[in-house]
């Protein structure tokens, strides 16, 4: 009776060991300077509005502090652009994803989600951390990559990070097989 139990949990280990080697290694970035991401004119206001608020947050200490134009400030974009052809397929709504990244733990703690509430979407989102995005990424990987889900679907969108300089530029990263 016990060896079934241990064969479930070591399984269970594997396959979980397995995603973080899959994800390590699909973990792809390509950096671009400037440039938008390939995404609809909504999110490009969305993401305008929130380099704005993000390095509003950094004058007074960039000022200060006699603080680098050319640093990153620490909070994040994380942008999905979706491709609704494979959203259909799975049957789920761009609602379903936002929720995936919602829930990753940690994600309500940041300050600037709270007091921007007009900016919420379901394709912009603000991480306070590099850590806190990728799990949320990873999380995405898991409910959603078809090596994980075991069907052969389309791709459900792109995915992007933004990273801004407290000079107000930005450098745009695509993740890359996080959905297909």
């Amino acid at each position: 009776m016990l060896l079934p139990l241990c064969f479930a949990f070591l399984a269970g280990a594997l396959l979980g060991l397995l995603v973080q080697i899959v994800i390590y290694f699909y973990k792809q970035q390509t950096a671009e300077n400037g440039p938008f991401p390939d995404v609809n004119k909504v999110t490009k206001k969305l993401i305008k509005e929130w380099g704005k608020i993000i390095t509003n947050k950094y004058k007074d200490k960039e000022k200060n502090n006699n603080l680098d134009l050319e640093m990153f400030c620490n909070e994040n974009l994380l942008i999905i652009e979706y491709d609704q052809l494979g959203l259909k397929s799975r049957k789920i709504t761009d609602a379903h994803v936002a929720q995936t990244i919602i829930t990753t733990p940690g994600y309500a703690d940041n300050d600037l989600i709270s007091i921007n509430l007009r900016l919420q979407s379901n394709s912009v989102f603000v991480f306070n951390n590099s850590e806190l995005l990728d799990n949320a990424v990873s999380r995405l990987f898991q409910n959603y990559h078809k090596l994980i889900v075991g069907f052969h679907y389309p791709s459900i969108g792109r995915v992007y990070e933004i990273k801004f300089r407290m000079d107000g530029s930005f450098v745009t990263y695509e993740r890359f097989n996080v959905f297909d």
